[in-house]
């Protein structure tokens, strides 16, 4: 990982571990109302996903079924592996920091939990692109809580578990 000061500007502003940490904890949040702890390997998903833009865009409004959403939008698999794979710093960067500050915790089994007593604001992001990233957060927690395991869903994203 590059130090914090050696990084550009631009990294610095749209990866900060805040950030990512809020679209990572929405997701985390939501799949933890459907289907229990999240699996530690499935946050890895989150940021590729979410902040793709052409990606992020094909995230139905109405949600019914991971492999179905996949399906109709196979372009959004080119290159992700390759995409999750330069996001693995800055989602580790960004699980830290949640987890230093108490906002999200992990059981013995590795399995992601929102911290209940982490009080969250309803922010409305100024930035239109950034409340779309918080959103489509809340929607791909309830995608990916009914995606099946694991190895299914990396299955699905092209990834070997």
């Amino acid at each position: 990982m590059i130090p914090w000061q050696k990084r550009p500007m631009e990294i610095q502003t749209l990866l900060n571990p805040a950030f990512c940490g809020e679209l990572l904890l929405e997701c985390i949040r939501v799949y933890n109302i459907r289907n229990g702890g999240m699996p530690f390997n499935l946050s890895f998903l989150i940021l590729p996903i979410i902040l793709h833009g052409d990606t992020r865009k094909t995230i139905p409004h109405v949600l019914k079924y991971l492999h179905i959403w996949i399906q109709n939008h196979s372009e959004i698999l080119i290159d992700f592996p390759q995409r999750m794979r330069n996001m693995i710093p800055i989602t580790l960067e960004s699980l830290s920091f949640l987890l230093q500050t108490n906002s999200l915790r992990c059981d013995s089994s590795g399995a992601l939990y929102f911290n209940e007593k982490t009080k969250l604001k309803k922010v409305k992001h100024e930035n239109s692109e950034v409340q779309d990233c918080v959103n489509k957060c809340n929607k791909l927690g309830k995608l990916l809580a009914k995606g099946g395991s694991t190895a299914n869903i990396f299955t699905m994203w092209g990834i070997q578990p």
